[in-house]
């Protein structure tokens, strides 16, 4: 889950996603809690749904 987007929780905020990491066939439906500075991810079932654009990663400038 990129930082930037659990940094936009509010306090006790709440956010459902599903979480797959990148050499994962199939993900697991999440709840990320923000407890002050802190997170946790809870699992709650396996899932598996299509990547979005704007969450793959971006191709990088590098020499």
């Amino acid at each position: 889950m990129p930082e930037s987007l659990l940094q936009q929780l509010a306090p006790k905020g709440r956010l459902a996603a599903v979480y797959r990491p990148h050499d994962a066939p199939f993900g697991v439906a999440s709840l990320w809690t923000r407890s002050g500075p802190d997170f946790t991810r809870k699992s709650l079932f396996d899932a598996s749904v299509p990547n979005l654009d704007e969450f793959n990663k971006k191709p990088e400038f590098t020499f």
